[in-house]
C-alpha cells in the first residue's frame, strides 16, 4: 500500500512536470525586466558612465545571456551540497532563531506526516510555477498532521530560496532540485544545523 502510494506521487509529480514543458516559464517577467535595464545601462553608457557602472553592466548582461535551465541539467554534488546548506540555513533563520531554539536542542520531524506536508508543499509550489505565479496556495494543504509544519515550511522555503538563485529554469529542472533531496525522510535529515 505505501509503496502504491509513492508510486502514485511520483506519477503526479512527473505529470505536473511535464505539463509544465509547455507552460509559460515563471522567470519571463524577470527577462522582460533584464531587458528594460540593459536599455537603461546602454542609454546612461552614452552618457557616459564610470567604470564602476560599466562592470555592473556587464555582469547584468552575462546574467541575462546564461542559458535557461532545462530537466537535461543534472545537479553536481557541489549543487546538492549548496541546497542543502541552503535549507539549513533557512531552518535556522526562519525557524530557530525566531524560536530561540539551539541547534543542540533541535531534532528534526521523524513522522511520515511531516514529509508527507512536504510533498504536498511541492505539489502547490509545482502548481505555481505552472500558473505563472509567485504565490504559493498553502492554505489548501492540510498541515494538522505534521508534527512541526513550521519547520516544514522552512525547509521548502529553503529549497525555493536556492532554486530561485539559479536563474532561469524549467518544470523539468526544479523537478531534478526536488529529487536531489527525495525521500525528504531520509536525506534531508541528514542536514546538519551545527555546521554553519
Amino acid at each position: 500500500m505505501k509503496s502504491k502510494r509513492i508510486l502514485s506521487f511520483i506519477l503526479v509529480f512527473v505529470i505536473v512536470f511535464a505539463m509544465a514543458a509547455t507552460a509559460c516559464g515563471k522567470k519571463e517577467e524577470a527577462a522582460e525586466k533584464e531587458e528594460t535595464k540593459q536599455e537603461e545601462t546602454l542609454d546612461t553608457e552614452e552618457a557616459g558612465v564610470d567604470d564602476k557602472n560599466d562592470a555592473e553592466a556587464a555582469d547584468e548582461e552575462e546574467t541575462a545571456n546564461k542559458e535557461k535551465k532545462t530537466g537535461e541539467d543534472t545537479l553536481t554534488e557541489e549543487d546538492v551540497q549548496s541546497l542543502k546548506d541552503s535549507i539549513r540555513d533557512t531552518v535556522i533563520s526562519e525557524y530557530l532563531e525566531p524560536n530561540n531554539i539551539s541547534v543542540e536542542e533541535f531534532a528534526w520531524p521523524d513522522k511520515d506526516e511531516d514529509w508527507g506536508y512536504l510533498r504536498e508543499l511541492v505539489g502547490q509550489y509545482g502548481l505555481a510555477f505552472l500558473a505563472c505565479s509567485d504565490e504559493i496556495d498553502i492554505s489548501s494543504v492540510d498541515s494538522s498532521l505534521a508534527s512541526n509544519p513550521e519547520v516544514i515550511k522552512a525547509v521548502l522555503n529553503g529549497i525555493i530560496n536556492w532554486i530561485d538563485k539559479q536563474g532561469d529554469f524549467d518544470m523539468g529542472y526544479m523537478e531534478n532540485v526536488f529529487s536531489a533531496v527525495y525521500p525528504y525522510k531520509e536525506v534531508i535529515p541528514t542536514i546538519d544545523l551545527a555546521a554553519k
